[in-house]
């Protein structure tokens, strides 16, 4: 099944991402302003509080991400993006300890429906209910997303705590 979704729309259902303070607003179009009227804004978080939530998303800032670590210790999943070659990503393999998305993300909503199911308004968009997926008389074993994510993020965590000490980085 295939549907068109705004994007706007997926952002609401799926996401929780919000900017903490406007740096370089001079330059955006209505200024300091415009970019709060655009985009949400709110307070910073401490990192321990974004591991309640089920995925976790390390991405690359002015350089590589130095909290790639901290999110592994986490009981969340990983999605990683990056366009740096860094030191441990040998030692990590995709699917197994995160999840790996592209510098574009577009595939994280794809992500999101696979391990999480489609949201509201992906089945909306595609005329359909959930129940559609499980018709009767097909026997296929039932897909058990949060299973699968706790499986990834388990593995991750181990790693961090058996490979990613900071002794084995000496």
């Amino acid at each position: 099944i295939s549907a068109q979704v705004p994007i706007g729309q997926l952002n609401k259902d799926m996401m929780d991402v919000a900017f903490t303070k406007a740096v370089g607003c001079t330059q955006y179009p209505g200024g300091c302003d415009g970019m709060r009227k655009d985009h949400r804004f709110a307070d910073a978080v401490p990192l321990g509080e974004n591991w309640r939530h089920k995925y976790l998303i390390d991405i690359d800032g002015m350089g590589y991400s130095a909290r790639l670590f901290a999110l592994l210790k986490s009981e969340s999943a990983v999605l990683k993006s990056t366009v740096y070659t860094e030191f441990m990503s040998e030692w990590l393999q995709p699917w197994l300890h995160y999840i790996p998305i592209s510098q574009m993300y577009q595939e994280i909503y794809n992500v999101h429906a696979f391990f999480s199911g489609p949201s509201k308004s992906m089945l909306d968009a595609s005329n359909t209910t959930r129940t559609l997926y499980q018709q009767p008389g097909i026997h296929t074993k039932k897909f058990d997303g949060d299973a699968e994510l706790r499986k990834i993020a388990k593995a991750g965590r181990d790693w961090m705590f058996t490979i990613g000490r900071k002794i084995d980085m000496e």
